[in-house]
């Protein structure tokens, strides 16, 4: 359980044992009278949360939709995990009571531990149980709740409203599900193919990757080669909600490392050189929320790999955009010329680290080997800065001075 979720749960231990506490009468019970109840809210948790997915797995097999997944973890997303059969009749309302199965178990858990409470001659028993039933009671109508969370997962009460208002595209796409998939990884599939799948598939991580498809495409960056501007970087109206929506799930602590390791870079990479262009070319300072978020990417790539090169990039751009060039020349230091994305982005921006300290020189060396590293491999057009690197590199010169 992340330390956020604990923190939540902690805030309702206490909020239900002072509430019953007064509800009862009970405000004199002692040390142990007010901790045992205290203590029972995070241990049903646990509890409610491995019930909950065996609910969705019984139901799974009483249904006979084909279960490709179980996970029940308390630092991350549970989940169980099926495949439909397109055979198979009435799938959506197959699939309405496989999601109503997890919330049956969590109310039913609540009015267990209710009638239990009920039966108890023990004050204390009685703080307890009560306590256990609210918790599962309001776990239940937190996973009805139509919702989605941060690591891209609707919730059970979103699943349903889904299959309900849109049974026959919902099962055309879990059906072809591979097929559209596919076709978003290697960028074939359609824009209005792209928007229905984004819209009706049930898999996060899916989602997350239909979606940075979609926001490179507004962006113009879905093409190799393409020489970025800082119009294709540019986080407009158009974008801002995909950008937010796929930020919000890479930097999740949730989300599978590899998924972070391949959307983060460039989430932050984006945003930063956006950024980055404003305070050096239009001279305006840059916007603190978006500085936060790429300093947000930087620590989730952190949490994986702290010296990978995509983490260097990131955090070179976040040390510039918050007034520390020498500090981003460090961190990309010791990075050779190379002909990749990743070594070409990292020497281009410690030109730019350089040109901020007033070593124009050593920036122009920097810019000259990686252009000699991409003639080499036959790819001089690759060495080129592109344009919104060459501008700022331009701007960041001294005025020439007449004679």
């Amino acid at each position: 359980m992340t330390p956020r979720r604990l923190g939540s749960w902690v805030v309702v231990a206490l909020f239900f044992t002072a509430v019953l506490k007064f509800v009862l009468d009970d405000l004199d019970s002692g040390y142990a009278g007010w901790l045992l109840p205290f203590a029972t809210v995070p241990a049903i948790v646990f509890v409610a949360i491995a019930l909950h997915e065996t609910g969705h797995l019984l139901a799974a097999l009483a249904l006979r939709l084909k279960v490709t997944g179980v996970r029940i973890r308390y630092t991350g997303q549970s989940f169980v995990r099926v495949k439909p059969d397109a055979a198979l009749k009435w799938l959506p309302a197959r699939f309405v009571l496989w999601h109503l199965a997890g919330p049956a178990v969590d109310f039913a858990l609540a009015v267990g531990l209710f009638a239990a409470a009920r039966s108890t001659d023990s004050p204390t028993a009685l703080d307890c149980l009560l306590a256990a039933a609210l918790t599962a009671f309001l776990l239940g109508v937190g996973n009805l709740w139509p919702h989605t969370t941060p690591a891209g997962m609707r919730s059970d009460g979103a699943q349903v409203l889904r299959w309900l208002l849109h049974p026959s595209l919902q099962s055309t796409i879990v059906v072809t599900d591979t097929a559209a998939l596919r076709k978003v990884v290697d960028g074939t599939i359609d824009p209005a193919a792209l928007d229905a799948f984004i819209e009706t598939t049930v898999d996060g991580r899916a989602v997350a990757l239909a979606v940075h498809l979609r926001l490179l495409r507004k962006l113009g960056l879905d093409r190799p080669g393409v020489k970025v501007t800082i119009g294709n970087v540019a986080i407009g109206p158009a974008t801002a909600s995909d950008y937010l929506r796929l930020h919000t799930y890479a930097v999740a602590p949730s989300t599978p490392g590899e998924m972070t390791d391949a959307l983060a870079p460039n989430l932050g990479v984006i945003a930063g050189l956006w950024q980055l262009h404003r305070v050096v070319v239009a001279g305006e300072p840059a916007s603190p929320p978006i500085v936060a978020q790429v300093a947000a990417v930087r620590d989730a790539l952190a949490r994986r790999k702290s010296e990978s090169l995509s983490h260097l990039v990131v955090a070179a751009l976040v040390d510039l955009l918050e007034g520390r060039p020498a500090e981003a020349r460090r961190a990309l230091t010791g990075v050779s010329p190379g002909t990749g994305q990743e070594e070409t982005r990292a020497l281009l921006i410690r030109a730019i680290a350089e040109s901020a300290l007033g070593d124009h020189a050593q920036a122009d060396r920097l810019v000259e080997s990686v252009r000699r590293a991409h003639a080499a491999a036959g790819k001089p057009d690759g060495g080129e800065p592109p344009p919104i690197l060459a501008e700022m590199l331009t701007a960041m010169r001294p005025a020439p001075v007449a004679d």
